[in-house]
């Protein structure tokens, strides 16, 4: 009767461990999820300089808007990031001017990636651009941390003042 008992209480003792084992991996499975799916939707994009000015295309005769954006891409949380499929678009005042792709980047925590495009319009008339428009620049991109990866789109908008009407 002391044996079985004995084997009972090992066996009670053994199912206490093995739900307690599971528990724990299932917490950390569940944080590490929570932390992948934060790192990714916490892409933040962001302008920092913006110009524009006016080229001489060879095969046409109208100048050529070009705006030229410098900023940067970055998570808020806490795994290594990868972003990819990156596509810039940029439109002013309502209208879009130009998608450009960009280089496929990866950071880690604390860190972003910088870039710096030019986006040409050579459909706008030179002599009619507004001095103060509304600049957006939006990023879709596929991106992946930890188990969690998504295709978002993030956007940064600015009221830049150029101080003139044409270029």
């Amino acid at each position: 009767m002391a044996s079985r008992t004995s084997i009972l209480n090992r066996l009670k003792n053994t199912r206490v461990l093995l739900v307690l084992a599971l528990v724990v991996v299932y917490a950390g499975a569940t944080a590490y999820y929570v932390m992948s799916d934060t790192s990714v939707r916490g892409l933040t994009v962001k302008m920092f300089s913006l110009s524009r000015f006016c080229t001489e295309d060879s095969g046409i005769a109208d100048r050529i808007v070009t705006y030229n954006v410098a900023g940067s891409v970055w998570s808020n949380h806490s795994l290594r990031t990868s972003i990819t499929n990156l596509q810039f678009t940029l439109v002013v005042d309502g209208v879009r001017v130009e998608t450009v792709n960009g280089q496929n980047v990866s950071f880690d925590p604390g860190n972003g990636s910088s870039f710096l495009l030019a986006f040409k319009d050579p459909s706008v008339d030179p002599r009619s651009l507004s001095s103060s428009p509304k600049v957006v620049l939006s990023l879709t991109a596929r991106v992946s941390a930890g188990f969690a990866s998504s295709t978002l789109t993030r956007s940064d908008s600015l009221l830049q003042d150029f101080g003139t009407t044409s270029c």
